[in-house]
């Protein structure tokens, strides 16, 4: 075989090996790409092209009547204790193929906990990803009792008592930090009752030095909303912003903040024991994604008597 020949055909050899590699794990080089991305060209532009290329992808139909019968919560079978409950609905009329899942976590039962980062904890019984990353638009993080940034006015926050108690609610000048051991904000509150309207079609979001109007193109998001003691996450494949709030409002919830959103920022775990998705759907990345140190913020379930 001629050198040349053997040169070229290791290059096509080696071209294959890294592109079969980079299909098989675009959890670990993607959401860090386009993080990348975003560094370079500011998050304003990366969220117009991300519409752009959801709506082009997203494949509606015609408006067909959706249910108005109530969720039918259903006890989790598999690797996860008593406390949490599951439900699946059809809740968009644009999109009669796509179900969205609802996990409900009794805050009575369980503790809910908030990890900047890194590994969870080895008695967590569930996970699920957080909220935007803190450079997208600098909102409140604390975790543990300890500040990393500091709450913003106005934004949609979440926060957990030394009792374990969850709070919704928008920030204002009166509030403390210090009254919460974790604390997550994001974008004003996608669902309020006590407003009109109660669910906002977009919410706005300040980066970069540019306002930009989010949350309209179809695409993976996750979040987060109270009925009364439960706390319920709520997840779909291919949602808006609105979508996702009118979903809480299905739920009985009356106040909910948007999470992080698109492929690979959005996951639910349940980890007693073993590991099982919330959604069947949900298969961007390996599962067991939450038994790994994490490099964004992210919640975990515990049982009450297992807290230090």
């Amino acid at each position: 075989m001629k050198p040349r020949l053997r040169r070229a055909m290791v290059a096509v050899a080696i071209v294959a090996i890294c592109a079969g590699a980079a299909a098989l794990t675009p959890h670990h080089w993607l959401p860090p790409a386009v993080d990348a991305l975003r560094w370079v060209v500011g998050f304003g532009l990366v969220s117009r092209l991300e519409r752009f290329v959801f709506e082009s992808l997203d494949h509606t139909t015609s408006d067909v009547p959706i249910s108005g019968d109530a969720l039918a919560w259903e006890a989790v079978s598999r690797c996860a204790p008593p406390g949490f409950e599951r439900a699946r609905k059809q809740v968009d009329p644009a999109r009669p193929d796509v179900e969205t899942t609802f996990v409900r976590m009794d805050t009575e039962a369980l503790r809910l906990r908030l990890h900047r980062g890194g590994a969870p904890p080895t008695d967590s019984v569930a996970a699920f990803n957080g909220a935007f990353q803190i450079d997208h638009g600098r909102f409140g993080l604390r975790t543990g009792g300890v500040s990393h940034v500091t709450p913003r006015q106005g934004a949609g926050t979440l926060g957990v008592d030394a009792d374990g108690r969850v709070k919704l609610w928008t920030w204002t000048s009166e509030d403390a930090e210090d009254q919460w051991v974790d604390l997550r904000q994001n974008l004003q509150l996608l669902l309020d009752t006590t407003r009109t309207p109660a669910v906002l079609e977009k919410m706005t979001l300040v980066a970069d030095g540019r306002t930009e109007q989010i949350g309209l193109a179809p695409t993976r998001r996750s979040g987060v909303c109270l009925d009364g003691h439960w706390l319920v996450y709520v997840w779909s494949r291919r949602a808006t912003a609105a979508t996702l709030g009118r979903a809480m409002e299905e739920a009985g919830c009356t106040r909910g903040l948007h999470l992080d959103s698109n492929a690979f920022h959005t996951r639910f775990e349940f980890l007693d024991g073993c590991v099982e998705l919330a959604a069947p759907e949900m298969t961007d990345g390996p599962r067991g994604r939450f038994r790994s140190p994490q490099s964004r913020d992210f919640f975990t379930v515990a049982r009450p008597q297992a807290d230090p």
